[in-house]
This record gives structure tokens, C-alpha cells and sequence, in this order.
């Protein structure tokens, strides 16, 4: 299960892009799979900000304005030629943190600024395009979806882990 939805974009800087992000590779287990389906990339990750401590006023209110509590905030940075094929998000480590059931977690994606050629999103067969910055998906923990940025622009999204309110 997944929706779409829109939150007013009042963050008037880009101060997320000035935060040390982090690469983080995919699970070895799911770039085998990747590969076994045809995949051959350098990487399938972007790279990532885990926002624990001093979260921002902006971010904390985008969650409340979607209806998350319990979250967990990641800016993800997505540069040119890079590819997540298809996969599930398994939220192991959220699921430890908040012992919360895995069936109970929501994922959502927000759109910090305006979709560009080449940026792409797809959840459950349905691609997502032509958004604007505050758009966003959120989807139940078993939802397929893919990503990829094969266009001139970084590609910037905040991605919430949370449960419903």
C-alpha cells in the first residue's frame, strides 16, 4: 500500500545540501541479486545524512504535517548514474530501535526540490515524475520501488521512517 501527498516546501535554503553526508553501500545479499538480474554498476547507493541529533525545525514539522511519530530522518543525495533497482526496504534497524512490528513501519519520501530530466522513482509498477519540492510517497514496509538519477542534477529527498499517528 502506498499514497501520495504534498506538504508546503518552506525550507527557503538549501542547507541540506551543505550537511557531511555519508556513503553508505547496499547490503551484499541485494547487489548479488542486482547483479543476478543484470545489474552492473560501480555502486546502487547514493549518499546519506542520518539526522539524529539537532534535527531541524523543518524536519520534524514535515513528519507531523504527513502524520509520522517515532521517526527516523535520512537526507538522501542521489548523484548522476546511480541506479537502485528493484527492492524491498527491510527497516530492521527502526524495527530494533522503536520495537515496533515491521508491518506497523511507513516509509515516506520527500521531494526537496522540483523533479529534473533524468530523475527517477518507482513503487509498485507506477513511476512517479514531474513532482515539485514537498510532494511525497509513502508506503507500507513491503513495498517494491526503485530509484535512479540519470540525468545532470543531484537528486535531494528526505526520507522519514515512521509510524502512523
Amino acid at each position: 500500500m502506498w499514497y501520495r501527498g504534498n506538504v508546503d516546501p518552506y525550507w527557503i535554503d538549501d542547507d541540506y545540501k551543505q550537511v557531511h553526508f555519508v556513503h553508505k553501500p547496499a547490503k551484499h545479499e541485494l547487489v548479488q541479486e542486482w547483479k543476478r538480474m543484470g545489474y552492473d554498476y560501480k555502486t546502487y547507493t547514493g549518499d546519506m545524512y542520518n539526522v539524529i541529533n539537532d534535527i531541524p525545525p523543518w524536519i520534524s514539522n514535515v513528519s507531523k504535517q504527513i502524520g509520522l511519530e517515532n521517526c527516523g530522518y535520512t537526507i538522501y543525495k542521489m548523484q548522476t548514474g546511480i541506479v537502485m533497482p528493484l527492492h524491498v526496504d527491510h527497516m530492521d534497524r527502526y524495527c530494533q530501535v522503536f520495537d515496533v512490528d515491521k508491518d506497523k513501519v511507513w516509509r515516506c519520501i520527500v521531494a526537496l526540490e522540483n523533479w529534473r530530466s533524468g530523475h527517477y522513482f518507482e513503487i509498485s509498477g507506477t513511476p512517479i515524475l514531474d513532482y515539485k519540492a514537498g510532494d511525497y510517497i509513502c508506503w507500507s514496509s513491503d513495498e517494491e520501488h526503485m530509484a535512479a538519477n540519470i540525468g545532470p542534477y543531484t537528486r535531494y529527498t528526505l526520507q522519514i521512517t515512521g509510524t502512523k499517528n
